[in-house]
């Protein structure tokens, strides 16, 4: 393998690694959508019943997710590029068709892991005693018992100190 190529093939998984890395969407109590600034929300207050750690994975609405491929499509560029240096004449282009398809794969795969984040489930019992589940990202420590604020934004719920 000549050192061209293998620089190519070096740019390519940085540039995949880069492109994957950065597509996280963070979901804690601190995060906020550009549609919901500016908006009234409602405060209640509760207490915390329960707490269970969870996992918040993108939600996979077709075959790469809802974000559009992006690690399918890093990863099909990343495994034809290396298909291309595997043999000569039909043998490289089936090689290239198949380190496509398997960069596909393990890019949207790699993609989906990297989307995932750790949460909380939180339990609250609202001040007029009916309880509330709110799941969200793990950016603020709660224990049982304590005493939280219940923000309401539509349809949407975070649970703060």
């Amino acid at each position: 393998m000549s050192v061209l190529n293998m620089m190519k093939i070096v740019a390519a998984i940085i540039t995949t690694a880069f492109l994957v890395g950065c597509a996280n969407t963070p979901v804690g109590s601190g995060d906020y959508g550009v549609n919901q600034t500016r908006s009234a929300g409602s405060v209640e207050t509760g207490k915390v019943v329960d707490i269970r750690e969870v996992t918040i994975r993108e939600d996979s609405r077709t075959a790469f997710g809802s974000r559009g491929g992006v690690g399918a499509a890093a990863g099909a560029a990343a495994g034809a590029l290396l298909g291309d240096n595997v043999g000569s004449g039909r043998g490289r282009q089936v090689a290239r068709t198949v380190g496509a398809g398997a960069g596909a794969v393990a890019g949207s795969h790699v993609d989906r892991e990297l989307a995932s984040q750790s949460g909380l489930e939180i339990e609250v019992r609202k001040s007029n005693g009916r309880h509330v589940v709110v799941t969200q990202g793990d950016d603020q420590d709660f224990h049982v018992g304590q005493h939280v604020r219940l923000i309401e934004h539509g349809r949407t719920y975070r649970v703060a100190p």
